[in-house]
C-alpha cells in the first residue's frame, strides 16, 4: 500500500473533505468544533502549551484557540506544505517541522483522525515520542474513526486521501498508549446523528455505546 502524500492535497483538502462528509453536515467546521468541545469538557487542566500532532492545514486550530485562549499552540505535521499553509493562516501558532526530540514540553497533545494514517509499524514508537514530549500530569487526546461503524468504513474506503488508511480500534489504541506509559484512560463515542436533525444534543447519552462514527480516547501522563 502506497503512502498518501498530503503535500498533494493542501490546496484541495477542504473541498474533498466537504464532498465526502456533506451528507452528514454541510458545515465542515462542525467536526472540528465538536472535538474541541469534547476536549473542553473532559480536560481537567489549564494547559499552558498545547500541541496538535498531525495538524494538517490547521482546521482545528481556531476552535482550540477559542477554548484555550491563553495557551501557546504548536502544530506538527509530516506535510511541510500543510505547515506552510497553516503558518500563513494562523501566525500565532508555533510550527514544529521535526518531532521526536521534544521532552517534557507540552501540557496537552491531541491527534485528530491521524493514527489511521500512521504506518502500523511506526505507531508504537510515535506514541512513545508523544509520551516523552508531554509534561507530567499532561493529557493526551486522540480522536479516531470507529472501525465498527459501517458508515465510517464506507467513507474511508471512498476518500482519496484515505487510501493508506488502516483503522485502529479503541482497544488497540489504549494498549499502545498503555505500553508507552500513559494511564487513566477514558473512551467516549460520538457522531451518531447529523446536526441537520437537531438532536445532536442527546449524543451525550450515547457516549458509552461503542457505535458512534468516531471515538475519543483520553489518557494521562503521571
Amino acid at each position: 500500500m502506497s503512502k498518501v502524500d498530503f503535500d498533494e492535497y493542501v490546496n484541495e483538502y477542504e473541498k474533498l473533505l466537504n464532498k465526502n462528509l456533506s451528507f452528514f453536515s454541510r458545515d465542515d467546521s462542525y467536526f472540528c468544533k465538536y472535538k474541541a468541545d469534547l476536549m473542553a469538557e473532559y480536560s481537567k487542566n489549564k494547559p499552558k502549551k498545547i500541541l496538535e500532532f498531525g495538524a494538517g492545514i490547521g482546521r482545528n486550530i481556531p476552535f482550540i484557540k477559542q477554548i484555550f485562549p491563553e495557551s501557546e499552540i504548536s502544530a506538527y505535521d509530516v506535510s511541510q506544505k500543510s505547515l506552510d499553509y497553516l503558518s500563513s493562516k494562523y501566525p500565532y501558532v508555533k510550527v514544529i517541522r521535526e518531532f521526536g526530540q521534544q521532552e517534557n514540553e507540552f501540557d496537552l497533545i491531541f491527534c485528530s483522525v491521524v493514527y489511521h494514517h500512521i504506518a502500523v509499524s511506526q505507531r508504537n514508537s510515535i506514541t512513545k515520542s508523544i509520551y516523552r514530549a508531554m509534561k507530567s500530569g499532561g493529557e493526551f487526546f486522540v480522536f479516531e474513526h470507529n472501525p465498527v461503524n459501517p458508515v465510517t468504513r464506507k467513507l474511508v474506503e471512498r476518500c482519496p486521501y484515505d487510501e493508506d488508511a488502516v483503522l485502529i480500534s479503541p482497544k488497540e489504541l489504549k494498549e499502545m498508549a498503555k505500553e508507552a506509559g500513559f494511564n487513566s484512560f477514558l473512551t467516549r463515542y460520538y457522531l451518531y446523528f447529523p446536526p441537520v436533525l437537531k438532536i445532536s444534543f442527546i449524543e451525550r447519552f450515547f457516549r458509552y455505546i461503542p457505535l458512534g462514527g468516531q471515538y475519543m480516547l483520553k489518557a494521562k501522563k503521571s
